[in-house]
């Protein structure tokens, strides 16, 4: 009786050691190949990378991803069956970074999107997998930066991004590809340039104009090549196109702008000198005095006359009715450009 006692307790023992072992047993598959029970995977040094339950190869309940140091990564909480789940995605701290819905392990439905402090960075609408609708993404201040609509994936439709200050713009995509009108507005809505792109190159006539809705600038586009560049000056009595490389140099001249020309022109405009800087994108002329804004165009400069008091006297074909008088940093930008010239002309001599 006693050995019988023994054997029985024996039995009984392994047999919780085999229930013991079996509820604990991870990554198995059953007959039929199906995933089962509680899965796992490891980094290389041992530590976790995720952890979840399936059912019959069905993810059910919540799946845990997890960083190289620990921490949350991702968690997806499917529902009643393996094709639904919703997802958070999370920065180191614990803090969301992004949640939404799979549906057939793809997004569906609105996504959000985070910044570290919990205000709403971007919201985007997918269809089984793929952007579809608007999508908006704000700055940390709640302003709206961007909105951008989609189809089955690809950018349609018309755009908008906010350039804060400078106002905004808007612009037209087709699969992807600008196509169609430009418009950059000023803060107040008035139209600062106005454009077109065809599969997506500038092409056509590309207006620029001030606050006060008059022409600054005009350019002409084919397929992405500038034909024609031209600074609009308001004169006494009409206006008139000039290239900005046909500029020698500018000065202000009270209220108006004086602007010599390489063909020996004088022209007083009515444009400011800021405005007609801005028209040249930063090239063709460089600042030769700071007091006076006297700008100068470098190719048009033939010689230097330095006095003593560290300032020189700039020559220019042609020659203009004032001296042109560059201060220190002024003449320092001449001397980079006449010695610019001359290494290009020691290489082609060579």
């Amino acid at each position: 009786m006693k050995r019988i006692g023994k054997l029985s307790s024996l039995f009984l023992l392994t047999g919780l050691l085999f229930a013991l072992v079996d509820a604990n047993a991870q990554n198995n598959v059953d007959a039929k190949g199906r995933k089962q029970g509680r899965w796992s995977k490891t980094y290389s040094d041992g530590k976790l990378k995720y952890e979840g339950e399936f059912k019959d190869d069905c993810e059910v309940g919540d799946f845990k991803y997890y960083n190289k140091d620990g921490s949350l990564k991702e968690k997806i909480s499917y529902k009643g069956d393996c094709k639904t789940g919703y997802c958070e995605v999370y920065y180191r701290k614990g803090q969301v970074m992004s949640s939404g819905e799979y549906l057939n392990k793809k997004k569906n439905g609105v996504w959000s999107y985070y910044y570290v402090d919990g205000k709403l960075l971007s919201k985007e609408t997918y269809k089984e997998g793929l952007k579809e609708g608007e999508e908006t993404i704000w700055d940390t201040k709640g302003n709206v930066l961007e909105k951008i609509n989609y189809k089955k994936g690809k950018k349609n439709g018309e755009n908008y991004k906010y350039l804060y200050a400078e106002g905004f713009q808007t612009y037209t995509y087709v699969d992807d590809v600008k196509e169609g009108d430009y418009r950059n507005y000023y803060s107040d809505k008035q139209p600062r340039i106005e454009g077109q792109y065809s599969s997506g190159k500038k092409d056509g006539v590309w207006t620029y104009t001030d606050q006060a809705k008059r022409k600054m600038r005009v350019q002409v586009w084919k397929a992405d090549v500038l034909i024609s560049d031209k600074i609009i000056l308001r004169l006494r009595d009409k206006e008139r196109g000039i290239a900005a490389e046909e500029i020698v140099c500018l000065y202000p001249l009270g209220k108006q702008t004086c602007v010599v020309l390489s063909n020996g022109e004088k022209l007083t405009c009515f444009n400011s000198y800021d405005q007609i800087l801005d028209c040249t994108d930063g090239n063709y002329l460089i600042r030769l005095n700071e007091k006076n804004n006297l700008y100068v165009n470098p190719n048009a400069v033939k010689s230097v006359k330095e006095n003593t008091d560290g300032q020189a006297e700039v020559i220019t074909e042609p020659k203009t009715d004032i001296k042109i008088i560059a201060d220190k940093e002024g003449l320092k930008a001449v001397h980079s450009v006449l010695n610019k010239e001359k290494t290009e002309s020691k290489r082609s001599i060579k």
